[in-house]
């Protein structure tokens, strides 16, 4: 099986990548940046989203057999910063990707969306795929755009398609904000980490090798039930309740959390027995377990 990764040299995409070839599966890393490999199933392909017929080149060449679109302008903050390049990147790339996957008849699309699509929802939860999505920001709006695309180019064009709403990534190699990450970068730094507020903030955390996981389930999926899936923890944590977990494995950090929320919009407890019927998704810890992974992990690299 040989699977194109767009996006593989992002966070979720190495940790997809290293999934598959754990798999024994040959990988298409398709990427705006160059990459190298010295393994021969492991192809770096550099080109851009918006590129069709780079695109097909690479699938074509090397017989791509199904397609897991991870690349995208993936954070809020920068959504509202670069509104433009956004929808540039996550509507007409995923659009461009899905055009590829039809013209090279490729039968299997997976498209990584994102809780966002869901916005602020005044649900007390848990919160299913059914509710009607409601993006408090240009991010939140490209994902619901991009279900929608992907969702359509299967339906006329006889694809696969699956799209995956993510929740709060966490682990090896995430640069991005991450919150967890600031906590134990520093506590391993001895520094102290105080907000003003935050500490009522709830965070829908998942590991990213649970959500590579769930992208080659998806993939692997013939005739899925539905076609978009909660993938996210099993739990919901407030900003507090982590920052307690980080001091159960370093008593003697310095953190202090003000009152309230971040500037983001609330969201509950998200269902994922969608995700586990039909897909056969678990996390596989929980978030008190993987810390201290995640925090070895940081003591010998920066991200």
């Amino acid at each position: 099986m040989t699977t194109m990764v767009t996006g593989g040299l992002g966070f979720l995409g190495q940790a997809l990548v290293e999934r598959l070839r754990e798999r024994g599966e040959k990988v298409v890393d398709y990427n705006r940046r160059e990459g190298h490999s010295t393994d021969p199933d492991h192809v770096f392909v550099q080109g851009e989203l918006l590129d069709l017929g780079r695109l097909q080149s690479a699938i074509g060449t090397h017989g791509v057999e199904r397609i897991i679109h991870t690349a995208a302008m993936s954070h809020p903050g920068y959504s509202q910063a670069m509104p433009y390049t956004t929808v540039l990147s996550n509507i007409v790339g995923t659009t461009t990707v899905l055009e590829a996957t039809r013209l090279c008849s490729v039968k299997h699309f997976v498209n990584l969306s994102s809780e966002a699509a869901y916005g602020p929802q005044p649900d007390p939860g848990p919160l299913r795929e059914d509710a009607l999505p409601v993006p408090g920001d240009i991010y939140g709006a490209t994902k619901v755009s991009t279900e929608h695309l992907t969702r359509l180019y299967g339906r006329f064009y006889g694809l696969t398609t699956i799209s995956l709403r993510v929740g709060w990534i966490y682990g090896p190699r995430q640069k991005m904000q991450c919150y967890l990450r600031e906590l134990l970068r520093a506590a391993i730094d001895s520094k102290p980490w105080h907000t003003a507020q935050g500490r009522d903030q709830r965070f829908h955390y998942v590991w990213v090798y649970d959500v590579a996981d769930a992208c080659i389930l998806a993939a692997n999926k013939d005739a899925p039930a539905h076609d978009v899936y909660n993938v996210t923890g099993d739990e919901e944590h407030t900003y507090q309740q982590v920052g307690d977990m980080v001091k159960e494995l370093f008593p003697d950090a310095d953190f202090r959390f003000g009152p309230g929320d971040w500037d983001l919009y609330q969201q509950p407890r998200f269902d994922i027995s969608r995700a586990r019927t039909d897909l056969g998704f678990e996390p596989t810890k929980p978030l008190r377990q993987r810390i201290p992974e995640y925090a070895d992990w940081l003591r010998v690299n920066q991200y």
